[in-house]
């Protein structure tokens, strides 16, 4: 491999890695986001969205991206991760949370698959709805398993636990 192709290569493995946000500075202790730190560095950057992609060729993909509502969703955010692994995505979770323009959470879905969906495939959505919290669950395995399940629930979307601000102990 002469250096021409040695450069062509590492700069393909570092086109995978572009970013204008670090994540990491809007986690909580949890392992959720802190979204009204999210939306202020958001207006304060500028940008139409900020993001986060990692990539190794065909082995994992990691993305993160937080950029205001668009289309059918209520005004606010959008945050969106995506993770993949195995050999050309073998097994892949997907999670997005739609919060209003205070942070607060509306709705999430989580999905998450193993062998391109064809072994195991597991889809959740939160709704929070003036009634309540409405809930929908469905999973397959094998393509011929599976189950499919709808009903409200007490509670936030799963998105409330992971964004809401935390309130040190003792605090009212």
């Amino acid at each position: 491999m002469n250096h021409r192709q040695l450069a062509a290569f590492l700069l393909l493995l570092l086109a995978g890695c572009a970013s204008n946000y670090d994540f990491t500075q809007a986690r909580l202790p949890d392992g959720g986001f802190d979204v009204p730190k999210l939306i202020a560095d958001l207006k304060a950057s500028g940008e139409p969205r900020l993001h986060h992609n990692a990539w190794l060729p065909l082995l994992h993909y990691e993305e993160v991206g937080f950029e205001p509502a668009r289309g059918s969703s209520p005004a606010g955010y959008v945050l969106k991760t995506k993770t993949t692994l195995g050999p050309i995505y073998f097994a892949t979770r997907d999670d997005e949370r739609v919060v209003d323009s205070a942070g607060a959470p509306v709705e999430s879905t989580t999905e998450r698959r193993i062998g391109w969906g064809l072994l195991y495939n597991d889809k959740r959505r939160d709704i929070a709805t003036t009634h309540g919290l409405r809930q929908h669950m469905e999973w397959h395995l094998l393509l011929f398993f599976g189950r499919t399940d709808s009903r409200f629930a007490e509670g936030k979307p799963a998105a409330a636990a992971a964004t809401a601000p935390t309130t040190p102990a003792g605090a009212n």
